[in-house]
């Protein structure tokens, strides 16, 4: 954390300890020798929804786009890839599960100056970093039964709930005693 710190302090700072060495492209990151650029940041956040952006800044989105490159970088070097079909699959799994159309999707993509290539790599990217954690990560976990029953009996106020009562219509003889 503390490396990645001090590159993106480094890239950010280039120029004032370097005069005279400009660059075609601002640099907005450095990971790992790969240049992460302001028009790259700007295309991406660019992309979010405008709800998003109400949340989230261009230096958390920096964050995240930084953390998925070292993601991607360790499982490049573990050798982790995926297949085109792989990729394919999640794509279409993603549009069929939508409550839309794939002629809708291509057009909400089109709206937002995204092709499904961009599309495509993204998928990929995120299936590679899903294999990569659930192989380093995921499956280092073993939570047996036990356990599962001990932390329940551990916190069992948590999951009671007092008495409920719903209702979906009251009927009633008058106006009156609908009041």
């Amino acid at each position: 954390v503390i490396l990645v710190f001090a590159i993106v302090m480094f890239v950010i700072n280039f120029n004032k300890l370097f005069p005279g060495t400009q660059q075609t492209e601002e640099l907005a990151a450095s990971v790992n020798g790969e240049e992460i650029t302001m028009a790259d940041l700007t295309t991406q956040y660019n992309t979010l929804p405008a709800s998003y952006k109400q949340f989230i800044t261009k230096e958390q989105l920096l964050g995240q786009m930084i953390n998925e490159r070292l993601l991607l970088q360790k499982a490049n070097e573990l050798g982790y890839s995926v297949t085109d079909e792989q990729v394919e699959q999640a794509l279409e799994d993603a549009i069929a599960k939508s409550p839309i159309s794939r002629s809708e999707f291509e057009a909400r993509l089109d709206e937002q100056n995204l092709s499904l290539d961009d599309v495509r790599k993204f998928y990929r990217n995120q299936l590679i970093i899903t294999e990569l954690i659930n192989d380093s990560v995921l499956s280092k976990i073993d939570v047996t039964d036990e356990d599962i029953e001990n932390y329940y009996n551990d916190n069992k106020a948590q999951y009671q709930t007092g008495e409920q009562v719903q209702a979906r219509h009251v009927l009633v003889n008058t106006s009156e005693e609908a009041q």
